[in-house]
């Protein structure tokens, strides 16, 4: 039987085209490559934006958001809109939001002095706080005990680049660094419901993510409570944190909101998405590449099938099944597709490293190899199972 089956394929390969055999390796090889570096494109970009674990290339934005301000001649006579608790909830329960708080405002008059180098500053100050974890780095003096009353403040960066490059020049006065700061000594007069009183203050450090005065809430609850005069009121702003990978998908949605953002880290998320989409161009090219190459092979086989169409109507004459007829170009096909495969895997492991290597010394770990592989593997599994039923359709006549 098996002498048989020999001589069935010695007759049926003579008019094999070793070109196009090579032709449609060829195309395989490369849309499957594609494929597969499409994949590990997406998966690390996934990662990397929002994934297991924190990357430095697509870090988590923190966003302060307040309702857009009324635009009517006399928007003047009402007070800011605030939000709602139902509405803070419905931001921190979208997909794309790790977390979010309301600021804490003060509701009270105050005012800072500082002596330095002779001369004495004074001004009048608003102070607001968020929770303690949103701060980049937390000073070891941050927290505020009444019986021990110094008020820590944290001053966003750019109010010092101001001084330093736009007051300072104008007065003759000297530039600052953030380390004398820290040293120089404030003290804050706080006037309300019992009166006034003067605090000893401190500037314990600088945020690029808070663009206010911030003090610790303890500091502003107990202030409120003790000197505040005017009433409760909702929020005005909320510091959110989306998640790297957030994009424009967070954009569309404070827009259809009506509200306004402050990005302290902008741009990451719509990076992602930029890369996300070559990704899926990359993934797509590769899926073309791989239908032409199936298109390749049936034509081929419908070629090669017509050319013998006489030999094989008299094998199935002489008794043999279209599965005995069939067996040596179903075969043929599959080590085809292995063979491309095999080669289209190497090329990619090769690619792998290298990207791989670059990912890690940005500080990020990619995703597992195994996933582009499984997903050639699927690929070229399918692509077979479609020459196996073209070519027993086309032989069983």
């Amino acid at each position: 039987m098996s002498a048989a089956k020999h001589l069935i394929w010695k007759v049926l390969k003579a008019n094999i085209s070793i070109a196009q055999t090579i032709g449609y390796v060829a195309a395989l090889f490369a849309g499957l490559t594609i494929i597969m570096a499409g994949a590990a494109l997406f998966a690390d970009v996934s990662r990397m934006a929002g994934g297991e674990s924190a990357s430095p290339l697509f870090p988590d934005s923190f966003r302060v958001v307040s309702k857009a301000s009324d635009s009517s001649p006399l928007s003047f006579l009402s007070a800011a809109p605030g939000f709602s608790e139902n509405e803070i909830k419905e931001i921190a329960s979208q997909g794309f939001v790790k977390r979010c708080a309301p600021f804490a405002t003060s509701r009270f008059e105050a005012s800072v002095t500082a002596d330095f180098g002779g001369a004495r500053f004074s001004t009048a100050i608003f102070f607001e706080g968020v929770p303690d974890d949103f701060f980049e780095t937390r000073p070891a003096s941050w927290g505020f005990d009444p019986t021990n009353p110094v008020i820590p403040i944290i001053l966003p960066s750019d109010y010092l680049t101001l001084y330093n490059f736009g007051y300072a020049p104008s007065r003759g006065l000297p530039k600052l660094s953030p380390r004398l700061i820290t040293k120089v000594p404030l003290r804050v007069m706080i006037a309300g419901r019992e009166g006034m009183e003067s605090f000893p203050a401190r500037v314990v450090g600088f945020s690029n993510r808070l663009n206010t005065i911030a003090v610790p809430v303890g500091f502003i609850e107990w202030a409120n409570s003790r000197y505040g005069t005017l009433p409760n009121a909702a929020p005005l702003r909320l510091i959110v944190e989306t998640k790297g990978d957030a994009g424009t998908a967070a954009e569309r949605y404070f827009a259809s909101k009506g509200l306004e953002l402050s990005d302290s880290e902008s741009g990451s998320g719509r990076v992602a998405d930029f890369l996300r989409g070559v990704a899926l161009i990359v993934a797509i090219l590769g899926i073309a590449l791989c239908l032409l190459a199936l298109f390749i092979a049936t034509l081929s086989l419908g070629l090669l099938i017509s050319k013998n169409r006489g030999a094989i109507r008299d094998l199935r004459l002489l008794g043999f099944s279209g599965a005995d007829v069939s067996r040596g170009y179903r075969r043929m096909v599959v080590s085809a597709n292995i063979a491309a495969y095999a080669l289209a895997a190497a090329c990619f492991v090769l690619i792998e490293l290298v990207w791989s290597s670059a990912l890690e010394a940005s500080g990020t770990t990619p995703a597992p190899i195994w996933i582009p592989l499984a997903i050639g593997t699927v690929v070229t599994a399918l692509i077979s199972i479609v020459c196996h039923h073209y070519i027993v359709r086309s032989v069983d006549f």
